[in-house]
């Protein structure tokens, strides 16, 4: 069994190695422990709340209460003895410990313990009716339930406000066979159990009686915890690990399964944060696994557009139903700040200065939005399509001056001045042969325009009133799937379905010169291209995986590191963007966009606490390439 000290980042395994163990997870050597206890048939432990205490439980009926307040050398505080330990829980407030066991005649009890004075613990009161498990007994958030198993497949939720005096109250039915482990949401309005046949039940106590049932497992689930958001869940069994999406109770999805091959999983948990899941395994490995991106879980419907605000604080999700706000100053963490009031949101743009957005949809007007208080946009501007047959925006583009948009429809390309965003005029107009689908409005007058079909032309609107095309790429022999162009106008990027990447410099637009070949491990085609906006770092990506290059020398890019998505996910890469902090924003087909930090302040403290020992040069020039060498671990 493993828990994890919320708060000061430790872990405690106990198992057959018939020791406890305390582990540093901030360490960048996780293959010392920072102690170890010898404790014979111990199987259960746990932290106290604010993380001074952890409690051992044994076969022998021992409960032992440490002080780990310097956890290289726990102190014993108080023992006692009771029936064989199986479980053990701490109550919300530290207050109270909760002990399953079992007596051989009498069969299954809970016994609740006063630990207001750890060093003088008194036995409060106990559960003994209609019990039938143990294995967990976990407290609801607000410390007044507990769930414990009860006969005829249920579960009974025990009011313990008073543990001298502990009730019966609402059974919950519909568990799966045997329950091995049980946890309440973190807003105690959902339940989860796994069980011994495999299958995990999530109740949704303001939804239906019955649970949702969900298998994936092969072996007894016997972990089961929630992040402390709820949008997440991980399970565990001898098999693997897995996490699931947890956002929409009534729409449990498989994310992620963390499998290493030791397929011998003994627990798992998620760090404080809730970056992290931990895992232990019998034999006493443990591994920390990197969750593979902040995935927005609240999307009512799939994204069709994303942009990111130049500063990367903040990011606009659009889709047929609806264009959302979130906080990204911990993207991480994102946070919705307003949903706007439109009906399709499936093109948007930010202007350069962060303080407008453009939204446009299946109509012939694209709304222009003053998002300078996130949390309370306003709607200040319309621009009206004029020659659009269909009426859809397909994609938008400030100018880098903000003053002029480039809006491109199915059947051309036309230009706007928004200097003034109330009334917005009219420019100019470009007829295509193509339907465009992507649209750059770059520095030095230049435009990109791109079609879903593979054709890619760049536009000269020095004067906007009368654009032109200055230049049409590649040739026939393979189709563009994906484009950027950099922010100075000077660096074209294309890829084609087979993968194979190009850079062209672009000083002289009508003669663009091919700078870099860069091929594909996979084969696949390239479905999305984003550049930092200095040009110096290039993202690619297709439906498995996104790869960061050092575009620093564009003879000569140099792959630096690559994101996999899991494998279980069927999705299709749409979008990469760049903001101006270096992160990478990708937005999906049918998956919430995913976004990851790539600056090295950020990259090295996890890299760090994924190896054993330091960075030593040679990795560092591997995963860092060109940056001086100075060990951070």
């Amino acid at each position: 069994m493993a828990a994890i000290n919320s708060g000061r980042m430790l872990l405690a395994t106990a198992g057959e190695s018939q020791t406890v163990t305390l582990w540093d997870l901030t360490a960048a050597d996780r293959s010392n422990a920072l102690s170890r206890l010898a404790l014979r048939f111990t199987y259960s432990v746990t932290f106290s709340p604010d993380g001074r205490l952890l409690a051992t439980g044994s076969l022998d009926g021992t409960v032992g209460l440490w002080d780990i307040t310097n956890p290289a050398d726990p102190i014993a505080v108080a023992q006692f003895v009771g029936p064989p330990v199986v479980s053990l829980r701490f109550s919300p407030d530290g207050r109270t410990l909760a002990v399953g066991g079992q007596i051989r005649r009498e069969g299954w009890r809970v016994d609740l313990w006063s630990i207001a004075d750890p060093a003088h613990p008194s036995r409060a009161g106990s559960i003994t009716d209609g019990v039938s498990g143990v294995l967990s007994i976990p407290f609801s958030p607000d410390g007044r339930l507990l769930a414990v198993e009860a006969p005829d497949g249920a579960i009974r939720l025990w009011n313990v406000a008073d543990p001298l005096s502990p009730a019966p109250g609402a059974v919950l039915s519909g568990r799966p066979e045997g329950v091995c482990v049980a946890d309440f949401g973190p807003d105690g309005r959902s339940l989860v159990a796994g069980g011994n046949d495999g299958r995990v039940a999530v109740w949704n106590f303001a939804g239906p009686a019955a649970p949702a049932i969900v298998k994936k497992h092969e072996s007894p689930v016997c972990t089961a915890v929630f992040s402390r958001d709820g949008h997440h869940l991980v399970t565990a069994s001898r098999d693997s690990a897995r996490l699931w999406n947890t956002a929409d109770l009534a729409r449990i999805h498989i994310e992620k399964v963390l499998d290493d091959g030791v397929n011998m999983v003994s627990g798992a948990v998620f760090t404080a944060d809730g970056r992290d899941v931990v895992t232990a395994s019998f034999g006493g490995r443990v591994r920390t696994w990197r969750l593979y991106g902040p995935a927005l879980t609240d999307l009512t419907d799939q994204a069709a557009a994303i942009a990111v605000r130049p500063d990367g604080r903040l990011l606009a999700s659009g889709s047929s139903q609806e264009v959302v706000l979130r906080d990204l100053v911990d993207v991480d963490r994102p946070v919705v700040t307003a949903v706007l009031p439109v009906a399709t949101g499936v093109a948007l743009a930010f202007s350069p200065d962060g303080r407008t957005l453009a939204v446009g949809g299946y109509d012939t007007s694209v709304f222009l939005w003053d998002v300078g208080d996130p949390a309370a946009p306003v709607q200040v501007g319309t621009v009206n399509i004029r020659n659009s047959m269909t009426g859809l925006s397909a994609a938008l583009s400030f100018d880098p001056t903000g003053t002029e948009l480039a809006i491109g429809v199915p059947d051309g390309l036309e230009i706007f001045d928004v200097g003034d965003r109330t009334h917005p005029v009219p420019l100019g107009t470009l007829d295509s042969e193509f339907r465009i689908s992507r649209v750059e409005a770059v520095e030095r007058g230049l435009i990109l325009i791109a079609g879903g079909d593979g054709s890619m032309s760049i536009v000269d609107a020095t004067d906007p009133r009368t654009p032109r095309i200055v230049a049409t790429y590649p040739d026939k022999k393979n189709r563009v799937s994906a484009t950027t162009l950099s922010r100075d106008g000077r660096v074209l990027v294309f890829g084609d379905e087979d993968g194979r990447i190009r850079v062209f410099d672009l000083t002289h637009p009508d003669k663009a010169r091919l700078t870099a070949s860069i091929g594909s491990p996979s084969g696949l085609s390239t479905y999305a291209i984003g550049l930092s906006s200095d040009a110096t770092v290039l993202a690619v990506g297709d439906n498995r995986s996104v790869r960061l290059f050092d575009l620093r020398d564009r003879s000569a890019p140099q792959e630096l590191f690559a994101w996999s998505l899991p494998a279980e996910l069927s999705v299709h890469l749409r979008v990469l963007r760049f903001d101006e902090r270096g992160r990478v924003h990708a937005q999906y087909d049918d998956h919430p966009p995913i976004s990851w930090d790539t600056t090295p302040d950020e990259l090295i403290p996890r890299i760090c606490a994924q190896v054993s020992g330091p960075l030593w040069e040679g990795d560092w020039g591997l995963y860092l390439h060109g940056r001086p060498y100075r060990p951070p671990c």
